[in-house]
């Protein structure tokens, strides 16, 4: 499986969707909660800003639930 990506509780696809080679995630300007999620992880959840007209890198891991 892959940790689904989430932009303002909005699901926007799996983190393999943008690779940032040839894909992005194209997000309005502006302040936005980046949630990832995926089956048996500690979901990360951060606050992004996005810059118009800039292409940004997020790097995140996600932590085994002791679930």
């Amino acid at each position: 499986d892959k940790a689904k990506v989430y932009i303002d509780g909005v699901l926007q696809g799996v983190v393999d969707d943008f690779n940032g080679l040839g894909s992005h995630l194209e997000v309005p300007a502006g302040t936005h909660q980046l949630e990832l999620k995926l089956e048996g992880y500690v979901s990360l959840k951060d606050e992004v800003v996005v810059e118009g007209g800039k292409t940004q890198t997020y790097r995140g891991s996600l932590k085994k639930s002791s679930k």
